[in-house]
């Protein structure tokens, strides 16, 4: 995953000079089809859009999996009320989603400084067995790498679903207060966090954690390895809690796949290159239409009753994985043409467009 690390974190840092200079409706796809190709710019967008509108679905799926852990039934019930509270948050100002997003992301960041503090501790020997754990997992039969290569590589895809998203910041800076000062800011932060949050728990998890924990994933649950460390510290009531976090972390990611793409759709519309009647806003500046049809998609999260939720959250897993790399390889083409485009223009975007150059058919 750590190669995987250090591709978001690029394309973050040359997206938030773009952002800076240039705010169009659909942020970083908008620039796609601007400064490289309108065939190009579609393609992307739209994947874009399925994208997140996928990841509204295999989040609300997520949380049936999370809620298995209690032993909840009719999880889907849990499911429907989670999508009728986004709805509402996301049809409201543009204020209520971010009010959202800050408690729940605060709630996230304390959480993971308290895992990697108490992951530290378990390893060391304060646990359930009162044993010091170090590096014995991974001397089992099949670890480290499980399945060989082939293991391995599918973790790419696993790995992309958990790095989609870090590109968002350029979604939200077109309704971000002081874009030019704020976004910069934000931008310098991303290294430190996917270091923190995202590597430094994976080893944890990886030492703590053995592959074969029983209810780590089957068909019908999906045990969060976060909630198993709390477990192995000797109480309930912190796996609980750790799984309360969760589920607030998947409220989270499904309240900000549906904002994004909500937002992509209206750029579509915007642009033409989806239903006019899809850029139609409210009062309060929401393209209400875009958030209906984006949230429609995750009806899908219903079909768990039919198949398993975790079946059906790995099949959207893997949906969702794969367009991540997609629109990945796709940003960084735009990427270097933009980068082409700055230095004929002396970091000018207007003046790439003025010169026409680089705009391909």
């Amino acid at each position: 995953m750590t190669p995987l690390g250090y591709a978001p974190r690029r394309h973050v840092l040359l997206l938030a000079p773009t952002q800076c200079h240039t705010f169009s409706p659909g942020s970083f796809t908008a620039y796609t089809t601007r400064f490289f190709s309108p065939s190009y710019g579609f393609a992307l967008s739209w994947n874009y859009w399925f994208n997140d509108a996928v990841s509204v679905a295999s989040d609300l799926t997520a949380a049936q999996l999370v809620l298995q852990f209690w032993k909840v039934p009719n999880s889907w019930i849990i499911s429907l009320v989670f999508w009728l509270f986004l709805v509402g948050i996301n049809a409201a100002r543009v204020k209520a989603y971010g009010e959202l997003e800050y408690w729940l992301s605060s709630i996230k960041v304390v959480t993971v400084v308290l895992f990697i503090l108490l992951g530290i501790i378990v390893n060391a020997g304060v646990n359930s067995s009162r044993e010091y754990i170090g590096t014995k997992y991974w001397h089992i039969p099949g670890a480290p790498f499980v399945g060989g290569f082939g293991g391995f590589a599918r973790v790419f895809v696993t790995a992309s679903f958990a790095y989609g998203g870090t590109e968002s910041l350029g979604v939200t800076a077109g309704e971000t207060k002081n874009p030019s000062r704020n976004m910069p800011r934000v931008v310098k932060f991303v290294f430190w966090r996917i270091l923190l949050f995202y590597i430094l728990s994976i080893a944890l998890i990886g030492l703590n954690v053995p592959w074969d924990y029983p209810g780590l994933s089957n068909r019908s649950t999906t045990t969060s390895p976060f909630t198993l460390v709390f477990q192995q510290a000797g109480s309930h009531f912190a796996a609980s809690f750790m799984n309360t976090v969760i589920l607030t972390s998947v409220l989270s990611a499904g309240n900000h796949a549906l904002f994004a793409g909500t937002r992509i759709l209206y750029g579509l519309a915007s642009t033409g290159q989806a239903p006019p009647a899809l850029a139609r806003t409210t009062v309060h500046g929401v393209p209400l239409r875009a958030l209906l049809a984006t949230a429609s998609v995750s009806v899908l999260c219903f079909g768990s009753s039919f198949v398993g939720s975790g079946v059906l959250w790995g099949w959207l897993q893997n949906i969702v994985g794969v367009s991540n790399q997609v629109y990945g390889s796709f940003f960084v083409f735009c990427r270097d043409e933009v980068r082409l485009m700055w230095g004929r223009s002396r970091g000018s975007p207007s003046g790439s467009r003025a010169g026409g150059s680089g705009r391909r058919g």
